[in-house]
């Protein structure tokens, strides 16, 4: 089967290229069109991970079923041959047509399609990817190369690597982190790193790999959370040999949460996937703080956020950025053996936590009912006494 990978900007004139040259047997995949089927956001800017897993999936399905059945050709069209839309046709032979057009063509174009009724928010769509790709007049030897990470100041003693955005294992907009191109541009530095983190999180076995991969370097590892390390991500601040946040930062852990369908038998072994994930997680927590996997399993439960005060205090951090000050106390190992019991919480330590239970039953702490005054048997006695 042969593969040819359409792309270019945005009103470019692709869909129309395809539909001039392709043959009546041939397979198209169009990511606009198959946006638009699985959700009612149309354009570009939509990130969420469960569309993205959606797509991707049709994407795989499409090519291997047009593989099986002996499809002529299958094309892509895309805005840009991402990495993993490379790596999925790279056992086909493909080819590449790169759509040449100018900005102020595409914007013309955008003008008289019918299709696109949010003609501002595509315009800006537009330019974005001219800004991203300015040399897209090249004929087709343009990669996208917007990753959200940067090594800076790179010799062999001392390295900042710049880590800022989604983790991912595969990039459908072209700007998440994955880990086979972390580990290229790794693989190339010499010596101490320094990790400006600043990430939401994205896909725990993707923080995995990458915290294996800066557990593994040679260097001293010093990680700098300057931002927020929230959920996969906070799994990557864990692998530093010196872990720093700034006054202003944030941690946030939480319990891993996946799509599932299917039966009974389906759902139950996408918990115990999820259960063996959740301690995968807690082995990285534990290995830097001295908290027990009961009371880190409880913090995941609840989903919480820290500070960087009591993230220094609860030891997922080993200092805050600009000052020297120490956490005024810091928790005791606990042992493993009471993890049944109530386990108190550290001095002075007053966690951001949200959770449906706990806000419930807050909430009924406040509007119930308090007896601080006068019990009801001696209200009950001078009563009796008022009817004489």
């Amino acid at each position: 089967m042969n593969v040819k990978l359409v792309y270019g900007a945005p009103c470019s004139g692709k869909s129309t290229y395809v539909q001039n040259n392709a043959d009546i047997q041939d397979i198209i995949y169009d990511g606009d069109d198959i946006l638009s089927v699985i959700t009612t956001k149309k354009d570009h800017s939509v990130t969420e991970s469960e569309i993205r897993f959606v797509a991707s999936d049709i994407r795989y399905n499409l090519l291997e079923s047009a593989s099986n059945r002996k499809v002529e050709t299958f094309w892509f069209i895309a805005s840009y041959p991402t990495e993993s839309v490379l790596k999925l046709i790279k056992d086909f032979q493909y080819e590449e047509i790169f759509i040449n057009a100018t900005m102020q063509e595409c914007l013309k174009r955008l003008e008289n399609d019918e299709t696109r009724p949010d003609k501002e928010k595509w315009k800006e769509i537009i330019q974005k990817w001219f800004e991203e790709h300015s040399d897209s007049n090249n004929g087709g030897e343009n990669k996208m190369d917007k990753k959200f990470w940067q090594f800076k100041n790179s010799d062999e003693k001392e390295t900042e690597l710049i880590f800022n955005g989604p983790i991912s294992d595969e990039t459908w907009w072209g700007d998440e982190i994955t880990p086979a191109m972390f580990r290229d541009e790794l693989s190339k530095v010499k010596g101490n790193l320094t990790v400006w983190l600043n990430s939401p999180g994205g896909d725990c076995f993707s923080a995995s790999q990458i915290y294996t991969m800066l557990r593994n370097h040679k260097g001293k590892i010093t990680v700098k959370i300057d931002g927020i390390a929230a959920s996969a991500a906070s799994v990557v601040a864990m692998a530093g040999d010196e872990t720093l946040i700034s006054p202003t930062g944030m941690i946030m852990i939480h319990n891993p949460m996946t799509i599932a369908s299917g039966n009974k038998s389906d759902m139950e072994k996408a918990i115990t996937v999820l259960e063996e994930v959740k301690e995968s997680i807690i082995n990285a927590y534990t290995r830097k703080t001295t908290l027990s996997r009961a009371k880190i399993s409880r913090l995941m439960d609840e989903e919480t956020w820290m500070n960087a005060e009591k993230a220094l205090q609860l030891g997922f951090v080993d200092g805050i950025l600009f000052d020297d000050k120490k956490a005024e106390t810091s928790p005791a190992p606990e042992p493993e053996e009471e993890t049944s019991k109530p386990e108190k919480e550290p001095e002075n330590i007053q966690l951001m936590t949200f959770s449906v239970s706990r806000s419930r039953d807050s909430f009924m702490q406040k509007v119930s009912a308090h007896t601080d005054g006068v019990p009801i048997e001696q209200l009950e006695k001078r009563l009796n006494l008022l009817k004489y």
